[in-house]
């Protein structure tokens, strides 16, 4: 589970509404599965977790953010045995 969000509103709503699902997800014991949290230093609520490029930009290569993470859990959930390179370009 991947959870990215901006902070920028935290002027207004001071850290509760950014910060509440990492602090939520870290206090697990055990954790419920691997997570990612990651925040947008002046980065609006819909931020996605691309710190080198502005929203409106990244926005347009969603693929090339996350189809490599993609491929390693398909990857690690794959039966025994399984061609798991008929599908890799």
């Amino acid at each position: 589970m991947e959870v990215h969000t901006g902070i920028l509103f935290q002027i207004t709503i001071p850290n509760v509404g950014s910060h509440h699902p990492g602090d939520m997800l870290k206090k697990l014991d055990p954790p419920a599965c691997n997570f990612e949290v990651d925040y947008g230093d002046r980065a609006e609520h819909c931020w996605n977790g691309d710190h080198t490029q502005p929203n409106y930009i990244s926005r347009l290569r969603y693929h090339q953010m996350y189809i490599k993470k993609w491929a390693e859990e398909v990857k690690s959930r794959a039966p025994r045995g399984a061609d798991l390179k008929l599908w890799r370009y």
